[in-house]
């Protein structure tokens, strides 16, 4: 009798503890969040973890220096999404670099395990309004592009309006065909900012390349700058003079941007776009503050060879509108950057790029680097691949559900579960077009010297709504495909209008 008591009390005791020990799910978990000691003893940037874990009932992993600790918890977990909430000041080249490392070491596969976004800002507040701006579903219905070359397409947008060389566009009705208008270049920012409060834009694209924390816009004149100062953007005009073989400058003048709004999602497809570590001067974080951009991607780097990650996530976003979120797109673009590098060599998948070299000076001597690591000759735009590999940065909310307004339905995706088998079907519409589900009509990048000036297509996607378990084409299935427990990419694949496909799939 005594010992059944005391096995009961056991029992009792062992119930109470196991209650207040953090749940691991052996199939994966949904949602994780990894946080710096340093944010956990820091009670307003803790209010961020929390909110993230109530919000998304996530699991909460802690690391002392880098992300790079947690893989052991990540392994248990095996979340689908990851939000990393930091201060910007640790935030560096370096640290994104880990993160992609990071999430491609959960499983033995040579594919990213998760899709994951940092949540941070100049301050814990700035970085809560992040989290709760993506609390709500955002549907994109209005954009503006700052670049040279104008590669989205206006016909989708309810607004829509762009900035490029001494010309701009704009549009304010679906039924609206771009109005152009040419004016002098020294006009642009003024021009940019017409735009803006006119638009209310909830998509902004900048060729945002930002050396010295200056934003910049496709051609700003020689005799203005606009600086990012404690998150906020100042727009400075100079004045120039030449005297006794001279050049003096002074500032003529420095105003605060007028660029606030609802919430927005922004691309800075341009070199040092999506610097934050020196918080006070960087230009991410003044488009995170008053402009309320929620979620943004680019890059922490300069001299960018090709613009595949960026440009080629935008591709798998922008093709079929409404199809993914932005987390989701991005996500998929960095799988296609693994394959290609797998399917060229896999030491490049290994190998890392050296940003201490000069692209514009020894292109010839990195291309040598290159094929010393392969093996063998380098062609096409593979140096690209490799250098941007690990290199996009994003900002936001994984799981935010924003996507761009639904078009016309040209085609539907089916997926579904027959005991040890997982079917995906493809059922195409009369006007389905293949160009535009690879993302042809979209832009190229004038980037290798000496190389083409592209991009490239993307191969068709799917993100399957449910973990898979080792998938595999079954046998005699002939599809050249790339393949995760999350996505699938089918390459070189001229789909016919009309017709209906299906990829069979074995799955543990």
């Amino acid at each position: 009798m005594r010992n059944n008591i005391l096995w009961l009390f056991l029992l009792v005791v062992g119930t109470v503890f196991a209650g207040n020990r953090p749940s691991v799910k052996t199939n994966g978990c949904g949602y994780a969040v990894l946080a710096s000691r340093s944010v956990e003893q820091d009670n307003a940037w803790k209010e961020v973890v929390e909110a993230l874990r109530e919000l998304h009932a996530a699991e909460v992993v802690y690391y002392t220096d880098s992300p790079g600790e947690t893989l052991d918890a990540l392994r248990q977990l095996r979340p689908r999404y990851v939000a990393v909430v930091e201060k910007p000041e640790r935030i560096t080249r370096d640290y994104i670099i880990g993160m992609h490392a990071l999430s491609r070491r959960v499983t033995p596969s040579i594919y990213a395990d998760f899709i994951w976004g940092i949540i941070t800002g100049l301050d814990a507040d700035m970085a809560m309004k992040m989290v709760n701006g993506a609390k709500e579903p955002l549907e994109i219905r209005s954009g503006l592009v700052a670049q040279r070359h104008v590669e989205l397409s206006e016909e989708d947008w309810e607004r829509f309006g762009y900035v490029a060389w001494g010309k701009s566009g704009i549009k304010t009705e679906r039924e609206d065909t771009v109005a152009v208008e040419y004016w002098e270049v020294e006009k642009q920012v003024k021009k940019f900012s017409e735009l803006y409060r006119k638009l209310e834009p909830d998509f902004l694209l900048c060729e945002s390349y930002a050396p010295n924390y200056q934003l910049s816009m496709p051609d700003n004149s020689l005799y203005e700058r606009i600086d990012a100062r404690d998150g906020v953007f100042h727009h400075v005009t100079e004045e120039v003079k030449f005297e006794n073989n001279r050049v003096s400058r002074r500032d003529a003048s420095d105003r605060k941007m007028d660029w606030a709004g609802n919430r927005k999602v922004y691309i800075a497809a341009g070199c040092y776009g999506c610097d934050v570590d020196r918080p006070e001067k960087s230009c991410a974080l003044a488009w995170m503050g008053h402009p309320n951009v929620t979620s943004m991607v680019g890059y922490p780097a300069n001299r960018v060879l090709l613009g595949q990650a960026v440009w080629g996530g935008l591709k798998f976003w922008n093709v079929t509108p409404g199809r993914f979120t932005m987390a989701e797109a991005y996500f998929l673009g960095q799988q296609h950057i693994l394959h290609t590098l797998h399917d060229y060599s896999p030491s490049l998948l290994e190998a890392s790029y050296d940003f201490n070299w000069d692209p514009m000076s020894d292109i010839s001597g990195i291309y040598a680097r290159m094929e010393q690591v392969m093996g063998k000759e380098a062609r096409g735009n593979i140096l690209g691949f490799w250098q941007e590999r690990d290199l996009l940065a994003y900002f936001g909310d994984p799981k935010w559900n924003v996507r761009f307004q639904s078009g016309e339905k040209t085609y539907t995706v089916k997926t579904a579960r027959k005991g040890k088998k997982y079917v995906v079907t493809l059922e195409l519409e009369e006007d389905f077009s293949v160009f535009r589900l690879e993302g042809s009509h979209l832009r190229t990048f004038e980037g290798l010297p000496g190389e083409p000036p592209t991009v490239g297509t993307i191969p068709f996607a799917v993100i399957f709504p449910e973990r898979l378990n080792n998938p595999r084409l079954e046998n005699g299935e002939d599809w050249q495909v790339a393949l995760s427990d999350d996505m699938m990419l089918v390459y070189d694949a001229w789909f016919e209008p009309g017709k209906t496909y299906k990829w069979i799939l074995q799955v543990d």
